[in-house]
């Protein structure tokens, strides 16, 4: 008996630093790494497939980041363009984020049928912006409880994240316009993984896991070294949806 509570108590303390490692980050602008953001465009495939694995849509997505400066302060600006072959499910994406912390300041976009929307974001408010004509959200108004974080942005977010193994980042995050009310979502680091790249190369990435709820989930493999979302695998029912980046 003696020795069955010493090989125990053995067990027990061999795993603590183990269970001791994990860790929940609430994420505020002064978690973010800004500078791993660059001056650029990437651009990636973005499709969604059925379980048989017949393609249903397919994009691709161009994004732009840009430095600024609005009003004295530092600024990156993210421009995006979804390009499809039905215009009608085109976009076009105009987000102004402060430098230090990646807050959103202004988020303006249109659709393919030339609706536009356009806010203006403060710690404690969303508002619709009265400087856009036809703005079709114009008389829209929210309190926050706290500052979010721009949803449409959440690539470009993820890449300035501070990374570690058995981590889960807790961030509020709202897209703009939205009936859904901001909400804290969990993405969680689920391990480490070589990605092959497909042109004779591997890239060393970072894989972070949200969890929908069921058996829907995404997965996105993020480059140790540059922090840029590779890839995303999403399911959500019966429908997978897959992001490459290519440029």
């Amino acid at each position: 008996m003696r020795n069955w509570i010493i090989s125990s108590v053995l067990i027990i303390i061999c795993l603590f630093p183990a269970f001791s490692q994990s860790r929940i980050v609430k994420i505020t602008g002064n978690d973010l790494m800004t500078n791993y953001l660059k001056e650029g465009t990437n651009q990636y495939l973005v499709y969604t497939e059925n379980d048989r694995g017949a393609i249903l849509s397919m994009s691709i997505w161009e994004r732009n980041i840009s430095f600024s400066k609005k009003n004295t302060e530092d600024v990156i600006i993210v421009n995006q363009h979804w390009r499809n072959q039905d215009s009608t499910k085109s976009r076009r994406i105009y987000s102004i984020n402060k430098k230090d912390d990646f807050y959103p300041v202004f988020h303006f976009s249109e659709s393919g049928k030339g609706v536009k929307e356009a806010f203006n974001f403060t710690p404690d408010t969303i508002k619709g912006a009265d400087s856009i004509s036809f703005n079709s959200k114009k008389n829209f108004s929210l309190e926050l409880k706290e500052p979010v974080f721009n949803w449409e942005l959440d690539m470009e977010l993820f890449q300035c994240l501070p990374y570690e193994p058995n981590t889960t980042f807790r961030i509020n995050f709202y897209q703009a316009g939205s009936t859904m009310e901001p909400n804290f979502y969990d993405y969680k680091v689920i391990g480490e993984e070589m990605l092959d790249m497909g042109i004779g190369c591997k890239e060393d990435c970072w894989l972070l896991k949200i969890d929908y709820g069921g058996e829907n989930f995404a997965i996105y493999w993020i480059n140790k070294k540059t922090r840029e979302l590779l890839k995303m695998e999403e399911k959500w029912e019966e429908t997978k949806r897959y992001k490459i980046k290519f440029t």
